[in-house]
């Protein structure tokens, strides 16, 4: 099977890539590194074979339509994201965000699968008078992406999943962008590690390598088509328990302090205190099942780092 992920160097495109290529796939990547700033995820395939990857954006790149149809499967994970980010780039999040998978749905054809990754955040938007749409734009072009998709399976019987994705963590992963990997490279230089807010807020861990099977799941999965299926895990736990756990599985003596979101984020940050997804429809299609504890993929990460 020949494979095209856009995205491909970040946290789940790249575990992805290592999927297929398992798998004895073709895979073709592409990434403009705006999110990375590194080939770091994607440099252990530059010499396989069966692996091309291309630095471009995929708004521009003059070959995307072409590199499409000749794909069987497309896992489209590129976007415009990260919480700072996306706060001091609202008009960037928004046109690139829905511009580039309108791209891609207009290059697709019957022949071929498209899975979209989407967010947990849409999930978080407010409905009040007050709607904070600088915060929650990420999550607005994400939906807008969402409905788009949607009206192409209506319209053509395009064979597309939107797969809304709550926290994912592995290797790889970003410690400027993502808690898991700052607490625990806090946690091993002992550093104080530094919870936002008052760390009451919870979250559902998934281990990427339970996304990327899943997400394979339903990719194969025709009964799948046209729908939208949460992807994560269930298991829930606050940010403060998570930096007293991985305190204690790195024998860490660093402090465990409180920054106030003020002075974490830049002016118009709002938290969710909780982000916990309802997977009875990822378990009726697929039967999917986790393969990897919280606990667990933490000391894998550890072992990592130390290493």
């Amino acid at each position: 099977m020949r494979i095209l992920i856009t995205g491909g160097a970040g946290l789940i495109g790249s575990h992805l890539i290592a999927y297929h290529l398992a798998k004895g796939d073709k895979v073709w990547a592409i990434d403009d590194l705006s999110a990375t700033d590194s080939l770091d995820n994607v440099r252990p395939f530059l010499c396989e074979d069966r692996f091309e990857f291309f630095e471009e954006d995929i708004l521009i790149w003059p070959f995307l339509e072409r590199i499409i149809t000749q794909s069987d499967r497309i896992y489209h994970m590129a976007a415009v994201c990260g919480v700072t980010r996306v706060l001091v780039e609202p008009i960037k999040t928004l046109i690139d965000n829905f511009h580039g998978v309108e791209r891609i749905l207009k290059a697709i054809s019957f022949s071929q699968q498209l899975t979209i990754a989407s967010t947990s955040e849409v999930y978080a938007m407010k409905s009040e008078l007050e709607f904070n749409c600088m915060r929650w734009n990420y999550a607005l072009s994400k939906l807008a992406a969402d409905g788009l998709a949607l009206a192409f399976v209506r319209e053509f019987g395009f064979n597309i999943i939107s797969g809304r994705i709550f926290s994912t963590i592995g290797s790889g992963q970003d410690a400027e962008r993502a808690v898991v990997p700052r607490f625990i490279q806090q946690a091993i230089k002992g550093d104080p590690i530094t919870v936002y807010g008052n760390g009451q807020q919870t979250r559902c861990f998934c281990d990427v390598r339970d996304t990327v099977r899943a997400l394979d799941m339903l990719a194969g999965n025709k009964k799948c088509q046209g729908e939208m299926f949460n992807i994560g895990n269930d298991c829930e736990i606050s940010i403060r328990d998570l930096a007293f756990m991985i305190k204690r599985l790195t024998g860490s003596k660093s402090p465990i302090i409180y920054i106030p979101y003020e002075k974490a984020y830049v002016e118009g940050f709002e938290e969710k205190q909780e982000n916990r997804p309802d997977l009875n429809k990822l378990f009726e299609f697929i039967g999917f099942e986790h393969e990897w504890r919280l606990e667990d993929t933490l000391q894998q990460l550890i072992e990592g780092e130390l290493n």
